[in-house]
């Protein structure tokens, strides 16, 4: 595959640690252009127990709303808009069309 091809489609994950968790942002590209970028809210279970502390699982709805509004927050000040969808359970930047 040609990296020209390959920027024609692809997903691109990045990780972004955010106060009581993190965040695992997909990056959709097609036909070479930005088409989504979706946030995954991660639970690091700080205040878990033992082997259980630390450890990451996708968020509760509760806790996950609380993450992408913390990064939308700070998102904000550049400009961005992000909005949470509580039945998917992630966030989305809002891109303009």
């Amino acid at each position: 595959m040609t990296r020209q091809r390959l920027l024609d489609a692809a997903v691109v994950v990045g990780v972004v640690l955010i106060g009581v968790g993190l965040v695992i942002d997909l990056v959709t590209i097609a036909d070479g252009n930005l088409a989504r970028i979706q946030l995954l809210p991660i639970d690091l279970q700080f205040d878990g127990d033992g082997e259980q502390r630390g450890r990451p699982k996708l968020a509760s709805a509760e806790l996950a709303e609380r993450i992408v509004a913390d990064v939308a927050a700070k998102s904000k000040q550049l400009g961005a808009q992000i909005r949470y969808d509580r039945r998917s359970n992630r966030g989305e930047v809002v891109l303009e069309a």
